[in-house]
């Protein structure tokens, strides 16, 4: 027996159990093609099978130790994926299979489609902020705007009229659907990933969690509200939060989200050293390293490949450092500049040549720029605003690359 099962490296929790329920009903798993989709079954007596999924690294051919000895065993493996199965129950088994592997594949692949996605959604948008108002003012009659089916060159030499296509309208449907196809791979992955994580050890999932203070509602009318610099200047919000912990302000909570509002509340003066980290891709080892010398993780925000983690730690006399080694600070700089240019320069090379585009094409006909200058205006600067903003964000990341290698 063969079942076919699209998509099913998305839903590894579920195929799982469907696979328990299979060998339940007496079908086995006897081998998987994971390109084809297509899982072999034989029949035989029913009997109760759990069954994990692991993607292992490159090269690896058998099982650990520890969890062959807890009854573990392979049904096949094709490439990284590996089908593994054990008829002990649950309880009794002390060693199973590590999701790490697979919570990262998931975190690069989702990150992958959501730049893809990203940039689809800002092409459309271009689109969408010249085309939406044309064809509304079309419908309503407002000014000399015109539809046409099909453009033809030698139909409409000298057009002296604003204009809007039917390719233009599918080329933005077409856009959508891409975008709405790219949504539902995503959404599955972050599903299956928050399904995958209850099968860590707590311990493990407390480096996740974001800094909450307790009581939270309560407390707060009692917090001051500070802002200060954003995580893109990490130096600059270290210095200002150890500032603020030397004047008597201790920091309670941080809002949640990545944005710069701190909250404190009044106390002791303390000498507190703050370090804002990044890493593309911490691994449980990192976190344990540093809580072993004695450091607080007061807060992780952001996912694969953008993941920063605030650590404190109280000092008395000499102030630590995480990094001892300045080649070690540059490097990891220079890691979050790249990671950084990976999502802003598509977007700024992208807005830059759409605002570039309509710059040109309102300098070939000034009179009728002037005549639609209310609308023109409009447009370019819904343009405009957010590649300023983008290269403001991105002139932070190199401006704190360039500080971290001077000093």
């Amino acid at each position: 027996m063969r079942a076919f099962k699209p998509f099913w490296s998305f839903n590894i929790k579920n195929i799982e159990n469907w696979l328990n329920e299979k060998a339940l009903k007496g079908y086995i798993l006897k081998d998987v093609n994971p390109f084809l989709n297509l899982f072999t079954f034989e029949k035989r007596e029913s009997i109760d099978i759990n069954y994990r999924i692991s993607y292992e690294k490159k090269g690896t051919t058998e099982l650990q130790p520890s969890l062959v000895k807890n009854g573990w065993y392979k049904v096949c493996n094709k490439g990284r994926w590996f089908f593994l199965a054990n008829e002990k129950n649950m309880e009794d088994i002390k060693a199973t299979p590590s999701r790490e592997p697979l919570l990262n594949r998931f975190k690069i692949v989702s990150t992958i489609l959501s730049i893809i996605a990203t940039y689809f959604s800002t092409v459309t948008f271009m689109m969408m902020i010249v085309l939406v108002p044309m064809a509304v003012s079309y419908l309503l009659g407002i000014g000399d705007i015109k539809f046409i089916n099909e453009l033809h060159k030698n139909k409409i030499p000298d057009i002296k009229t604003s204009y809007f296509t039917m390719k233009d309208i599918l080329d933005c449907i077409k856009l959508l659907f891409i975008i709405a196809v790219l949504i539902y791979p995503i959404t599955k992955l972050r599903k299956n990933e928050k399904q995958l994580k209850l099968d860590l050890d707590p311990d493990y999932l407390e480096i996740e969690k974001e800094y909450k203070y307790k009581n939270e509602t309560k407390e707060k009318l009692d917090l001051i509200e500070k802002r200060g610099p954003r995580v893109l200047e990490p130096d600059k919000l270290e210095e200002w939060l150890e500032s603020m912990e030397a004047r008597g302000f201790n920091l309670e909570k941080i809002n949640k989200g990545g944005s710069n509002k701190f909250y404190f509340s009044k106390g002791t003066p303390r000498k507190i050293r703050y370090i804002l980290d990044f890493q593309n891709d911490p691994k449980a080892s990192y976190y344990e390293i540093l809580k072993q010398d004695e450091w607080n993780l007061v807060y992780t925000v952001g996912s694969l490949p953008v993941k920063w983690s605030l650590w404190s730690k109280e000092y008395i006399d000499e102030r630590p450092n995480i990094y001892t080694d300045k080649r070690e600070a540059v490097s990891n700089a220079k890691k979050m500049v790249l990671t950084y240019s990976i999502f802003y320069l598509p977007i700024i090379a992208l807005l830059c040549y759409y605002v570039t585009k309509i710059l040109l094409l309102l300098s070939k006909d000034i009179s009728r720029t002037m005549e639609l200058f209310p609308y023109m205006f409009g447009i370019t600067s819904i343009l405009v605003l957010p590649l300023v903003i983008f290269i403001y964000l991105y002139s932070k990341v190199i401006k704190f690359y360039f500080r971290v290698k001077s000093n």
